[in-house]
């Protein structure tokens, strides 16, 4: 759903996905652009977007240009910090998604969070 959006770019791009209560996609918000290797992720922002859309979950989705889908450190605490500002105001963040040229990575899939599993 997302590669078109995130492929071939030169620069890092975070959207999020808002799901309803049934878990189906109803909206995709760009959050952030950045630079090559980086990219602004705002929790607070995040989770207002979501609660005004009325979102029961999220999904954060960005890319790596350099073609490498791993976390960077910095990731992994954003991700975590995102997790924990949804579930102070009961939301979900069922995943974090990032999206190379050639492959992707999934904190669900590979069970980096609990809260994500």
């Amino acid at each position: 759903m997302m590669v078109p959006y995130l492929k071939g770019l030169s620069h890092e791009e975070c959207w999020v996905l808002l799901l309803d209560k049934r878990v189906r996609v109803f909206s995709r918000e760009r959050v952030g652009q950045g630079s090559p290797d980086e990219v602004p992720m705002d929790p607070r922002s995040i989770v207002q977007l979501a609660l005004s859309r009325g979102a029961r979950s999220l999904i954060l989705v960005h890319n790596h240009p350099a073609g490498n889908p791993e976390p960077s450190h910095a990731d992994i605490s954003r991700t975590a910090s995102l997790a924990r500002a949804a579930s102070a105001v009961d939301l979900r963040l069922l995943d974090h998604i990032i999206i190379s040229d050639d492959s992707f990575y999934s904190f669900s899939d590979e069970k980096l969070y609990p809260a994500l599993s």
